[in-house]
């Protein structure tokens, strides 16, 4: 979904062309979510200092093992590793949440939704149906160019990672990024993950976005304008316009 409100940086011309004809996609940082609890992780520890010290040794190297690897600030894993030798669980827990934060404020996210029929949607992201939605068609060969894309799973209680107490924290944290609450379900979101791209645009293959549905208030002007950014490239059009019997969009061509 994309505003055509003129008032934005960069302009919706401007994404709209690095999506369609240049072949570029913008990963945003969790930082410019507007849910203030997306991917801001909250991790566990035992508080007892004896467990901490039986399980030093594993719990340096799976620190390593999957902060190291997302977030290649090593200052972070000497202090995290010197933090140990105290065995002080509340500092060590409040700095490994510390740690997260950053690492997940580093993260570029990609998001995009099942649900181009969503009221919600088309409200909250499309500028109240002024916008427009592109189609990312996962058909295309070369749709793995964007992704890997993963399911956001919906639910009640912020998730807890035992990231590396567990027999798979990499997996742990990555399932972790993918859970959202349960009042945004309307939104059905897949989102490709990739670490240390916040706030970057990744290049892919431009074919993958094949059609374009105007929102039901969009504009004869807008529809023009955005027409004559996609040019001639093979491309799909359609309409959203509200049914006369029920609270829902139809779609014809356009």
């Amino acid at each position: 979904f994309i505003s055509l409100d003129d008032n934005q940086t960069p302009s919706w011309q401007q994404r709209l062309a690095m999506l369609v004809t240049d072949g570029q996609a913008w990963f945003s940082s969790p930082d410019e979510f507007n849910d203030p609890f997306d991917c801001a992780l909250i991790a566990d520890i035992p508080v007892s200092a004896k467990l901490i010290r039986q399980n030093a040794p594993t719990l340096i190297k799976r620190m390593i093992d999957s902060i190291g690897e997302l977030h290649p600030d090593k200052d972070i894993l000497s202090e995290m590793t010197a933090l140990l030798a105290d065995i002080d669980p509340q500092l060590l827990l409040k700095r490994i949440n510390l740690s997260m934060r950053s690492t997940a404020s580093k993260l570029g996210v990609f998001c995009v939704s099942e649900s181009v029929d969503s009221i919600l949607m088309w409200s909250h992201y499309a500028n109240n149906h002024t916008g427009i939605a592109l189609r990312f068609n996962p058909h295309v060969k070369n749709f793995s160019s964007l992704g890997p894309f993963g399911k956001v799973k919906y639910q009640s209680q912020r998730p807890t990672v035992d990231a590396f107490f567990s027999d798979n924290p990499k997996t742990e944290l990555m399932d972790a990024l993918l859970i959202k609450a349960d009042f945004w379900s309307y939104e059905n979101e897949w989102r490709s993950i990739r670490p240390n791209e916040g706030r970057h645009s990744i290049p892919f293959d431009q074919n993958i976005v094949d059609s374009l549905v105007f929102g039901a208030r969009c504009s004869a002007i807008k529809c023009g304008e955005v027409k004559a950014i996609i040019g001639s490239r093979p491309f799909s059009y359609l309409r959203a316009v509200g049914d006369y019997d029920t609270f829902r969009l139809r779609f014809f061509d356009a």
